[in-house]
């Protein structure tokens, strides 16, 4: 997450991941303990969903944005205020075709 009109690393954000009719939620977290440091990455794991119907986020702004059809398997960059979000990286092994 980038915040915009919220703090750049999007502290207090946080997020619901719609899937297979169930809801998990994160939130960033800006750290804990003396002299510790969080990761700003959030990791969704989904076990056997193939994909996720709807990511939903709230900013510390007040501003709450919805995005559909998010892919599974990827890293993706979502910034405060833009309808589109960034493929980053993809982990999905492509199946090959001619093997099972």
């Amino acid at each position: 997450l980038v915040g915009t009109e919220s703090n750049r690393d999007a502290i207090g954000s946080r997020l619901m991941v719609a899937c297979g009719g169930k809801q998990v939620y994160q939130h960033v977290d800006g750290g804990s303990g003396f002299g510790s440091m969080n990761s700003r990455t959030i990791h969704f794991g989904l076990g056997p969903y193939p994909a996720i119907d709807s990511l939903n986020v709230d900013w510390p702004s007040g501003r709450h944005q919805v995005w559909q059809n998010v892919p599974v398997d990827t890293r993706i960059e979502v910034v405060e205020g833009k309808t589109e979000f960034q493929v980053l990286e993809h982990f999905g092994q492509a199946k090959d075709p001619g093997r099972p």
